[in-house]
């Protein structure tokens, strides 16, 4: 499995969104810039499972990251 860091790119309108335990938190418009790790045993894999989510919304939110790609104001 390939590993390294990754970066996931987003837009969104102005919004409010609750990330999980961190609460509600405000994004401004604009573009805003993910940087995950993937060099654990599952390598690159994470951020495949980060992209197939903000596509299907067939899951879950597991990490902070999800919950803005499952927001409807936020999109690749």
């Amino acid at each position: 499995m390939d590993k390294g860091i990754y970066a996931l790119i987003l837009e969104n309108d102005h919004c409010v969104v609750r990330v999980g335990a961190l609460g509600t938190r405000e994004f401004a418009p604009g573009s805003h810039v993910y940087v995950g790790s993937a060099l654990g045993s599952g390598g690159l894999a994470r951020a495949d499972r980060h992209v197939r989510l903000a596509l299907r919304r067939d899951r879950p939110p597991r990490w902070h990251i999800d919950y803005l790609l499952l927001d409807p104001h936020f999109f690749p």
